[in-house]
């Protein structure tokens, strides 16, 4: 525990978790979709409050060089990791902060933000914290600028409330280590369960959630459940916060809750037509849902400049499509709707975007889409962006600055390997401004077989070999180094065998690979 901030665990590093929500692409969109003017990209001020460890931090600023990032976190060890990380990707528009909120948010050093974060943390601020925060966005938010803050939400989180009571009732007593508590109060839980007590008799949603914790990381499970404050709240509070302080809701994660169609049930549309007011229609569709957890957009509105709407806030960003195959699938499903794939304009519309950035106005001017309204043309893009064929995209990243992302690369998949039960890694990809997770073995083929972090002449067997060493990996045959020609075989019949697979033709559809 930290005497400047009681009760929030220190003890026990936090889990270490990529948030593609929190990308800066990602928010544009949202905010995008629901008519707010995007933010310029090529130059922007990013701060993520609570970063943790830094993983998304890291992917973000390394996809963003024009951007300026600033990341927050209460434990030093934290900020050690992150900054190992980013001296050994050579990350140079980031700053690293370990403080306490209400002193790391009053450094006068600190500039306005385009782009403030806040994932999970708010739940778990003490109040002179959650003012210091909400102090902080009302100085340092940038007309235009926009928040992203997720949070244990209600009426969902109630139910869940007593767990937490319980485990902590009967695990504080008895250890002090915050992982030894989170043992004793799954000790607790295991024998309520087995018991077959009338707690989770009577609620077997509850006894549902409870079972699942015992499959979590011990790491979560100490932060989400033994801090000393964890508060949920309901959206039309937050929204009071945030309105006191000049900011409007402007977007909610996933992406489908922005879309009618599939937020609301369709035999509820005519009920949900009767609020005009955005946050009526969350509250009651927090309700219908019983929302545990939200990620929601405010922004600090121009008087000067109102909102374009959504035509026009989407018209000049571009998108590509994410993957160039025609669709296997006549719709996908999300929340409520079968989003359609099959139609000719949208094939039409995909067919365009494979291999190509293409705004809303490129697009609207192309023969195939001429029978299209404006209107339409966007809904069918946003069709296929919510079915994750098609992305926003992020501003071209400038030569030398885009070998960061590439190291980066490596850093992360020799992290990986260091941990046997790793079977993924994440890749960082420029174009999209976000991350992507790999097979860790199909990674390293790529990063080593490739050229993206200027060691171009070097060969690949050569390449192969020193990332290898890097991940604590060796060549060796009955306990001998392979001989260079072996070694530059290997990396051939790998080339041949990522060909093959597809390995590299999706890592360029992605932009891991130029």
């Amino acid at each position: 525990m930290n005497p400047q901030d009681p009760g929030y665990i220190t003890d026990v590093v936090y889990t270490d978790n990529y948030y593609e929500q929190l990308g800066p692409v990602t928010i544009n969109y949202v905010a995008a979709l629901n008519g707010i003017q995007p933010r310029d990209l090529t130059d922007f001020d990013y701060c993520e409050v609570g970063c943790g460890q830094g993983l998304s931090l890291l992917v973000h600023a390394a996809a963003h060089p024009q951007g300026r990032f600033v990341g927050i976190d209460l434990n030093a060890e934290h900020i050690r990791r992150a900054s190992t990380r980013a001296n050994a990707a050579g990350i140079d528009n980031l700053k690293l902060i370990a403080e306490p909120v209400t002193d790391a948010l009053t450094d006068s050093g600190l500039p306005d933000f385009d782009f403030i974060v806040l994932h999970g943390v708010y739940s778990y601020l003490p109040e002179s914290a959650r003012q210091a925060v909400l102090h902080f966005i009302d100085r340092r938010l940038k007309t235009g600028g926009v928040v992203l803050i997720s949070y244990n939400a209600l009426p969902g989180w109630a139910a869940r409330m007593p767990l937490r009571t319980i485990m902590r009732e009967f695990a504080l007593p008895r250890a002090q280590g915050s992982l030894e508590r989170v043992e004793l109060g799954l000790s607790y839980l295991r024998l309520m369960l087995n018991a077959g007590v009338p707690m989770f008799q009577l609620h077997p949603e509850l006894r549902k959630y409870a079972e699942s914790l015992f499959e979590l990381d011990r790491r979560y499970i100490a932060h989400e459940f033994f801090h000393d404050i964890q508060n949920a709240y309901p959206v039309d509070a937050v929204a009071a916060e945030m309105s006191n302080r000049g900011l409007a809701f402007a977007g909610t994660l996933p992406l489908w809750q922005n879309h009618v169609e599939a937020d609301v049930p369709e035999r509820l549309t005519a009920f949900f037509a009767e609020f005009p007011d955005r946050i009526a229609r969350e509250v009651h569709k927090d309700f219908i849902y019983n929302t545990v957890f939200r990620t929601d957009l405010y922004v600090r509105q121009d008087p000067a400049h109102p909102d374009p709407g959504r035509a026009r806030a989407l018209w000049n960003m571009p998108f590509r499509a994410a993957d160039g195959a025609p669709p296997a699938e006549r719709s996908v499903r999300r929340g409520n709707l079968d989003v359609p794939l099959d139609t000719a304009q949208g094939l039409t519309l995909i067919g365009l975007l494979a291999g190509h950035n293409r705004t809303l106005s490129d697009l609207h001017g192309h023969p195939g889409l001429s029978a299209l309204a404006a209107e339409d043309l966007v809904t069918t893009l946003c069709w296929w962006v919510l079915s994750g064929r098609v992305r926003p995209v992020a501003p071209p990243v400038p030569e030398p600055v885009s070998t960061a992302a590439a190291r980066l690369n490596q850093v992360l998949l020799a992290e990986a390997f260091r941990q046997p039960d790793a079977a993924e890694t994440w890749l960082v990809s420029p174009r999209f401004g976000c991350a992507f997770a790999f097979d860790k073995s199909r990674s390293l083929a790529l990063c080593a077989l490739t050229a993206d972090d200027g060691t171009t002449g070097v060969t690949p067997g050569a390449r192969l070999s020193a990332l290898m060493t890097r991940c604590g990996l060796h060549l060796e045959d009955e306990g001998h180094p392979l001989p260079p020609d072996r070694v530059e075989q290997l990396a051939r019949d790998l080339q041949d065998e990522l060909r093959t697979n597809g390995t590299f033709d999706q890592a360029r559809q992605l932009g891991i690979l130029a």
